[in-house]
């Protein structure tokens, strides 16, 4: 063993002085007993434990990424299984023939119809069905089929004409005809003949009534000339 170190102690002067021996301390030898050994020994494992659990245990980065991969993989299997099951394929079966579709079945065009009339208090009609104003306009169903379009007025002739509603658009104007004037029978009875220009008039003589009529004849001259 070395020696223990003593510390040299000085005066003012300089001079040294002895230090005082200090007596060594004994040193503490403790000795595990073997209830400390076994404790020593049982928390060994358990902080192992715990250290391999904190190991063990996953972080949060590490679970979403899981749980996002197993959505995936869920949502894609279902698309997978229903594009591809039985109930899928009648669908598109019965879409197909779609196509071949009536035109009767199918949305009908409409024709925008403008119709108008003299003269302006001219009644309106299609189809025997009486129009709002004149002129007017009025959508209807574009079947290509022939209508009929009227217009009547007061001292007119009634006149209609047949289109067909096979355009967009579709353009009526009729001109109503005035009625001819016929001339009562009293008017006939009333007047009298023109007498054509330059004709000679006629005089009649009517005789009075009851009297018979005569003409006085000038009276014979008697006498001879060659005595006068």
């Amino acid at each position: 063993m070395s020696r223990p170190w003593t510390p040299t102690l000085r005066s003012k002067r300089g001079t040294t002085l002895p230090s005082p021996k200090l007596a060594p301390r004994p040193l503490a030898v403790t000795r595990p007993s073997p209830g400390g050994r076994a404790a020593s020994s049982a928390a060994g494992p358990k902080r192992a434990d715990t250290a391999g659990a904190r190991a063990a245990r996953p972080t949060w980065g590490s679970a979403i990424l899981g749980f996002v991969v197993a959505v995936t993989v869920v949502v894609s299997g279902f698309l997978i299984g229903k594009m591809t099951s039985p109930s899928s394929r009648p669908a598109a079966a019965t879409t197909a023939p779609a196509a071949s579709v009536s035109p009767s079945a199918l949305p009908i065009d409409v024709t925008a119809l403008f119709v108008r009339a003299t003269p302006a208090d001219a009644v309106l009609y299609v189809d025997d069905a009486p129009l709002a104003d004149n002129p007017a306009r009025a959508p209807y169903p574009r079947d290509g089929r022939q209508h009929t379009v009227r217009a009547e007025a007061p001292g007119h002739t009634p006149k209609e004409i047949s289109v067909a509603f096979d355009s967009p658009s579709l353009a009526v104007d009729i001109a109503l005809d005035a009625e001819p004037k016929v001339p009562s029978p009293s008017a006939h009875k009333g007047a009298t003949p023109a007498r054509p220009h330059g004709a000679p008039s006629l005089a009649t003589v009517v005789a009075p009534s009851g009297e018979p009529s005569s003409r006085k004849k000038p009276p014979l001259d008697t006498t001879d000339p060659w005595q006068r």
